[in-house]
C-alpha cells in the first residue's frame, strides 16, 4: 500500500491530546484570542450572542478551563497549537 504512512506513538499522544475543536470554534477561539466582545463577534458572525456564548461554552468545556475562562481557553489553544502567532490580531470577517 502506497501513500499510507505509519503514526509515530508521540503523534498518536498528541492528536488524542489535542480536543476536537469545530472548525466555527476555532474561528470563535480565534476571534476571542484577538479580543473582540460577544456582541461583535456575534453580528460578525451572523449569530446571537446566546448562540455565540454556547460555543463559547462549549469551546471552555472541551478545553478544560475553569470557571468558563475566556483567557485561560486562549492560552490552552495556544499551547494545544490550535491557535497560532497572529490570532491575536485577527479581523472580524
Amino acid at each position: 500500500m502506497t501513500g499510507l504512512r505509519r503514526w509515530t506513538r508521540e503523534e498518536i499522544a498528541d492528536s488524542l491530546a489535542r480536543p476536537a475543536l469545530s472548525p466555527r470554534q476555532i474561528q470563535i477561539l480565534q476571534l476571542l484570542a484577538a479580543g473582540h466582545n460577544d456582541q461583535r463577534i456575534a453580528d460578525a458572525l451572523f449569530i446571537s450572542v446566546s448562540t455565540l456564548k454556547s460555543h463559547c461554552a462549549t469551546i471552555y468545556d472541551k478545553l478544560g478551563t475553569r470557571n468558563r475562562n475566556r483567557t485561560q481557553a486562549v492560552a490552552i489553544g495556544y499551547e494545544l497549537g490550535l491557535l497560532v502567532k497572529g490570532d491575536a490580531h485577527r479581523r472580524l470577517p
